[in-house]
């Protein structure tokens, strides 16, 4: 069996597993027993032709993309199996190269080369697939019925490929680009995958993006931007707007709920701040820390820490440490 695998840290491309290596009698069963989250486990799988497959796996933060060519086989997934493995996710399939037919739950399945097909794995489905070259990955329906309809509506939902384009060709420029792409961007690149994804589906509803679905992709995608450069003197508004292509307006529409993008921002560096000083074996200086979450000075973050967690950030290092406080701290956290 051939599986390489790269070191953690480098790259998004997370390794390659391959049945080519193996007996041709004996490729299947590898296929299925590699992973308990493989397809080959959660569906029944019956090959129509010699049995081979390879695939490559990218990793953009909460997305585990697999790149994947296999021969022909039928698919089945019934009601018993999703109630015994407890797999509700929405899972995207980006075909490149083959087509499938089949019944979703009681939709009828006719997707071609370049289609997409959406799958909510808490409903029964079987379909038969040509040899193919696919892209899929799970969405937790936690996840997606944050940005888009409600996963269970989208079952057997196939986006035809005049709109599945820009996803399609971003993720292979994703693949082209795997092994060279760092592991730090995966959150990043996972949020332009979730927009795509977002307006493919708005455009195959209605003809046009719809605004909630778009609005909700993107702010995933601002968020891991703000994520990746929390601690960056070049994390700014402006910068902000630039990178995500968006007017200042449209971001801080993003942001409202929680109360703007900069009070967002200032929020996420503070509890960052907070972590650092909850950590044991952290022995920073506080000037240290101010600076290394973007504050100009330790006097300003002290203003701040108090204002949000009601102590200093000393005094807070002391608590969350265990260590007692002296009467100096508790006569101050009582003013």
């Amino acid at each position: 069996m051939n599986c390489i695998q790269y070191p953690i840290g480098t790259a998004i491309f997370t390794g390659r597993f391959s049945t080519a290596d193996l007996p041709e009698k004996d490729r299947h069963d590898a296929w299925r027993s590699r992973s308990p989250s493989t397809a080959g486990r959660l569906y029944e799988t019956r090959p129509y032709e010699p049995f081979d497959m390879t695939t490559d796996l990218v990793t953009l933060g909460p997305l585990k993309i697999h790149f994947s060519t296999i021969t022909g086989q039928h698919f089945e997934r019934t009601r018993a199996m999703a109630a015994a493995d407890g797999v509700d996710d929405l899972v995207v399939n980006v075909r490149f190269r083959g087509g499938a037919l089949g019944d979703m739950n009681g939709t009828a399945l006719d997707a071609p080369d370049g289609s997409i097909v959406l799958t909510d794995m808490a409903q029964p489905q079987g379909h038969l697939s040509d040899a193919s070259s696919t892209a899929y990955f799970h969405v937790p329906r936690s996840l997606a019925e944050q940005f888009l309809p409600s996963v269970r509506s989208l079952h057997g939902l196939m986006i035809a490929p005049d709109t599945a384009t820009l996803l399609r060709e971003h993720l292979l420029q994703v693949w082209r680009g795997a092994d060279r792409l760092p592991v730090e961007q995966g959150d990043r690149l996972a949020g332009t995958v979730l927009d795509l994804l977002a307006v493919a589906i708005a455009q195959d509803n209605g003809g046009q993006a719809a605004s909630d679905a778009v609005a909700g992709a993107a702010l995933m995608r601002a968020r891991a931007e703000i994520e990746a450069r929390l601690g960056s003197a070049t994390l700014s508004v402006a910068n902000l707007c630039r990178t995500l292509g968006m007017s200042r307006s449209a971001l801080y529409r993003l942001f409202a709920a929680e109360g703007g993008v900069h009070a967002y921002i200032m929020r996420r560096r503070l509890e960052r701040v907070a972590a650092t000083l909850g950590d044991p074996s952290a022995h920073d200086r506080i000037a240290d820390i101010a600076e290394r979450w973007g504050f100009c000075d330790a006097a300003y973050l002290g203003r701040l820490f108090r204002e949000r967690f009601g102590m200093t950030p000393s005094d807070y290092r002391a608590f969350s440490r265990g260590r007692p406080q002296t009467s100096a701290s508790l006569a101050r956290h009582v003013a």
